[in-house]
């Protein structure tokens, strides 16, 4: 049975390096408890309410500074990763969830689709919901 780590971190508004600095805590000692996963809370590493600076903290999968360091310690403490970020994609900013593997690889990313109140004025809607394939289960997220 695979063991979860649930990282109920309450993260630093606006502040990514602060939450980075938690990440990589968590993930150590998630690492050396032996777990499998360790799940962040949605938008973990901006903090929830970000407003007007949502888009400016906002990372691509491709080439965010961040998602590559939580990348290199989930393959540093062979831990699969679930996280919550504003993420940059073809011109839209979302409210969503990245999958890394232990191997540092991103399973992939998935943007919320019922979105809340005020998240609308500051998130697009996703359109899919996705199930992650993994050797130690299904992941799937969203209210359906």
């Amino acid at each position: 049975m695979p063991k979860i780590l649930l990282a109920q971190i309450t993260p630093v508004l606006h502040d990514k390096k602060a939450n980075l600095i938690l990440f990589e805590t968590y993930m150590k000692e998630a690492s050396e408890k032996g777990a499998d996963l360790i799940l962040f809370p949605e938008l973990s590493l901006t903090g929830y309410f970000t407003r007007d600076k949502t888009v400016e903290l906002a990372e691509s999968i491709e080439d965010g500074k961040s998602i590559k360091q939580i990348c290199q310690w989930a393959k540093k403490y062979q831990l699969k990763t679930v996280f919550g970020f504003p993420e940059k994609k073809d011109g839209n900013v979302y409210n969503s969830a990245c999958m890394v593997d232990s191997d540092g690889s991103v399973i992939g990313a998935y943007q919320k689709v019922h979105l809340w109140d005020e998240e609308g004025k500051y998130f697009s809607a996703g359109e899919n919901y996705y199930v992650w394939e993994t050797d130690i289960g299904k992941i799937v997220d969203d209210l359906l």
